[in-house]
């Protein structure tokens, strides 16, 4: 399965079992110092 994530915010994925999966993602793409740009995701499975 794949899923496009957003830029900033979160995605609620429910999977046939039943569980849920929660995903957020935060992007910083327009850094004039593209040193500074930056992706961070977290996820955390609940029932």
């Amino acid at each position: 399965m794949t899923a496009d994530l957003p830029n900033n915010g979160q995605l609620m994925v429910e999977l046939n079992s039943g569980q849920r999966i929660l995903l957020a993602s935060r992007w910083k793409l327009n850094d004039p110092d593209g040193a500074q740009n930056y992706c961070a995701i977290a996820g955390q499975v609940f029932s």
